[in-house]
Formats: C-alpha cells, sequence, structure tokens
C-alpha cells in the first residue's frame, strides 16, 4: 500500500488511509497495537485523531467502527450482521456444564433471558453499542469528512449539568452522561462540603470523604478540566490521605502522582510544589525504612536542596531525615522528626515506630538497663501511656521493683524478633 502524499493533512486523507489499512490487514478487528502501526506508517496522521476517537466513536456511513479497544468494520451502528471477532479459549473440558456439557432446559432458560435468538444477541457487538454522546462525535467525524474541513474537537467536551453535591464514585462502564456530571462551580462548592466534613469529624469520616474525593476527581476528568482548580482537588486528597488516611499511601500515590504532572504544565503554587515535593521525599523516605531500598535508589529521588541547613525547607528537612536514617542517627531521626513540617509527621507515622524499635534495640545491645526516663526522652512519646502501649505491643520487661528501668536482655530479644518478622509494620 502506497503511502498517500499530501501537501495539507485533513481527516478525509486520515480516513482513506485508515480504511485501506484495515482493508490489507489480515484481520478485522485492529487493537492498540495495530493503531500504533499505522501511526508509524503515517505520522502525519497522528495529531488528527485525537483522544475523543479512543473512548467510543462510530462511523456509520463509511462502515468503519472504533472502540476503545481497537477498530472493526461493519454494515452500520446498530446493524446485526455477523462480523469476524476475536477468538475466545474455550473453557477446560474438566469445568462441568462450562464446555458445551449444559442440560437442553438450562441452555433454553438462558436463551430466554435474552429472547428467542440467543445467537443473535451473541453477533451485536460491544463496538455497536454506541451512546448519545459517541453519535455526536460520530457525526462531526462524517461532516468533516464530507466538508473536508477539521473537527473542532472543543466543541465535543462533555458538559455536565449535574447540581447534586455529594455524589458516590462509580466506576465508569460506558461513555458518562452529562445529566450524572456536574459543573465545575457545582465541585467547588463540592470540595468545600468534604472539607469542612473532613475538619469536623476527622479520621471517622475519611472513608466517605476519599470516595466524594474521586468522584469529584473523576467529573473533572470527564470534562477534561485541566486548571488550578483540579490541582487544588489533588492536593486536598492527598493531603487528607496524609493526615485523616493513617496514611492512605494508594491514594497518596495517585494523587501526586497526578499533582507533578499538573505541576509540570505549569499549574499550581510555588509553595505548595515544595511541600508536595518534600512529601514525596518523604515517601521515599519510608520506602527504604520498609522495604530496605538500596540508598543508591533514595539518593537518585533525592534532590539536593538549595540550602540544606534551613530545616524549616521541606525539601532541605526530608533530606536530612534520609541521611540520618542512613547512617542509623536514631537520635537525630526521632528530633527531625519531632520538628517535621506541614504533615510531615502523619506521613512518617509508620516509620516512627520501627526507629523507635531499633532506637531501643540499639540501647539494649549496649546497656544491661536502660532507664525509662531516658527513653521517654529521646523517643518523644507525647505521655507516659504511649509508652506502656509500646513496650506491651513488644513485650518489653521492666527491673526492678520499682519498673524505672528496661531489662535488656530479654527485652533486645522480642526486639529482635519484632523486626526480622516484620511486625514492627503491623
Amino acid at each position: 500500500m502506497k503511502k498517500p502524499v499530501k501537501a495539507e493533512v485533513d481527516y478525509t486523507d486520515a480516513a482513506k488511509a485508515l480504511r485501506e489499512f484495515i482493508a490489507d490487514s489480515d484481520e478485522k478487528v485492529l487493537g492498540l497495537t495495530d493503531f500504533g502501526r499505522f501511526y508509524a506508517a503515517y505520522p502525519q496522521y497522528r495529531t488528527v485523531v485525537k483522544g475523543h476517537v479512543k473512548d467510543v466513536v462510530a462511523s456509520q456511513g463509511s462502515g468503519l467502527i472504533m472502540g476503545r479497544q481497537g477498530v472493526k468494520l461493519g454494515r452500520g451502528v446498530g446493524s446485526s450482521s455477523q462480523t469476524k471477532s476475536s477468538p475466545v479459549p474455550r473453557p477446560s473440558s474438566s469445568e462441568p456444564g462450562l464446555d458445551g456439557s449444559e442440560s437442553p432446559s438450562k441452555k433454553a432458560a438462558r436463551a430466554a433471558r435474552f429472547g428467542n435468538d440467543a445467537g443473535q444477541v451473541a453477533q451485536i457487538s460491544t463496538y455497536e453499542k454506541i451512546s448519545l454522546e459517541s453519535q455526536r462525535v460520530a457525526a462531526a467525524l462524517e461532516d468533516a469528512e464530507r466538508t473536508g474541513g477539521e473537527v473542532d474537537w472543543d466543541s465535543l467536551v462533555l458538559k455536565g449539568t449535574c447540581t447534586v453535591l455529594e455524589k458516590p464514585f462509580l466506576r465508569l462502564t460506558a461513555p458518562p452522561d452529562p445529566s450524572t456530571v456536574r459543573p465545575e462551580p457545582v465541585l467547588v462548592q463540592a470540595l468545600q462540603m468534604v472539607q469542612d466534613r473532613l475538619e469536623k469529624e476527622g479520621r471517622s469520616a475519611y472513608s466517605w470523604a476519599s470516595d466524594q474525593l474521586k468522584s469529584i476527581r473523576q467529573d473533572l476528568r470527564v470534562q477534561h478540566i485541566q486548571n488550578a482548580f483540579t490541582v487544588s482537588v489533588y492536593e486536598a486528597h492527598a493531603r487528607a490521605a496524609i493526615k485523616y488516611g493513617a496514611p492512605d499511601f494508594q491514594e497518596f500515590n495517585q494523587c501526586t502522582t497526578q499533582v507533578r504532572d499538573l505541576y509540570a504544565t505549569g499549574l499550581g503554587e510555588d509553595s505548595c510544589k515544595k511541600e508536595f515535593t518534600g512529601y514525596l521525599l518523604l515517601y521515599h523516605v519510608y520506602c527504604k525504612a520498609r522495604y530496605r531500598y538500596p540508598s543508591s535508589f533514595i539518593t537518585l529521588s533525592l534532590c539536593n536542596p538549595s540550602n540544606p541547613r534551613d530545616l524549616n525547607d521541606p525539601e532541605a528537612h526530608a533530606h536530612a531525615l534520609d541521611t540520618a536514617l542512613d547512617g542509623c542517627n536514631w537520635t537525630r531521626f526521632l528530633r527531625l522528626y519531632d520538628s517535621s513540617p506541614g504533615l510531615g509527621k502523619d506521613l512518617l507515622r509508620p516509620v516512627i515506630k520501627y526507629v523507635r524499635v531499633s532506637f531501643t534495640r540499639s540501647c539494649c545491645a549496649a546497656s544491661k538497663t536502660v532507664p525509662k526516663a531516658f527513653l521517654l526522652n529521646m523517643l518523644k512519646f507525647p505521655s507516659e501511656d504511649e509508652w506502656k502501649a509500646f513496650c506491651a505491643e513488644f513485650s518489653l520487661t521492666m527491673a526492678g521493683e520499682d519498673k524505672q528501668a528496661l531489662d535488656t536482655k530479654p527485652s533486645l530479644q522480642m526486639l529482635n524478633e519484632a523486626i526480622s518478622e516484620g511486625t514492627v509494620w503491623s
């Protein structure tokens, strides 16, 4: 197939080239890798087919149907004509009821659920289940092909009309309906509602708040909204995951990944960029302590702060914590932890137990008894009750009648077991 050469690239050329590419292909269903080969063969058409076509697009007149999983040839949208489909592996004959050995009565009951002709239903492809939104896109593509013009993609962006503030998060299984998507002004109010309830109820409301924030993020994504408000939503969710999620590293990772991408586009305030850079570095410190990542891994991740002596700077503070962890300088680590800026203490909450155990183990290895007052001061326990809970959790033994010193011999064995078995992270 010869590569079409045109002085000016338009959708008509791209559509014709794609049809020829499909016609020359052995398969009638093209996957995403085939799209890659098409774009490699026709780099001039790379910008013609944009993100909207990747969702669900149908071209009724051309017999070309595009979907998230590929491209399919057919006689038109909604056509029930037989078309080729990708082979589906049959279940093993060792599985009863799945290899065709089903009783006729069960087959008849299953066919009745879908109508009188189960075979006819099986021929209807998911590519042919086109929503109203997809039909609008298909119509715009047809008009562009007929007139030789370009598609105004901005006019096809979904605009939500829902005014409900509280909406649960549900994964999309079909193109979104504008009546269920909230526009930006409503999302601003929804974010404020979530933040107010979190401040009032604290951790008990985190599960509900995280669900609401994911729903807000989804509404922003389907409407292609990327502005300062989008950044504030992801930042708010990341802060909530740290402060109220104990912390919730799964949501924290998802949000900070998006935040970094948004920062790269020029969005976001400089103070917030420094704050979240510090959080990311502290997360790497957590990974090093928890999963024993080598120092070189973190060295590549930790940037060199402009003023390493300014421990009020989140980047410099995280760098100092990483250095203390590398050198097993538990005293300095605990002191830096106690003065962490922002939400640093909340983010390092899982690490601090490991550091306290490691510090106590070092003391036990160096002395027969360790005064309780010394440990309370060095381990930065806010109260004696937390010290008692710490001793009970790791079965530490106190020496003497007044129980004012730690008996190091039995305690050292318990602390070694806690670190080797990983119970210090539970």
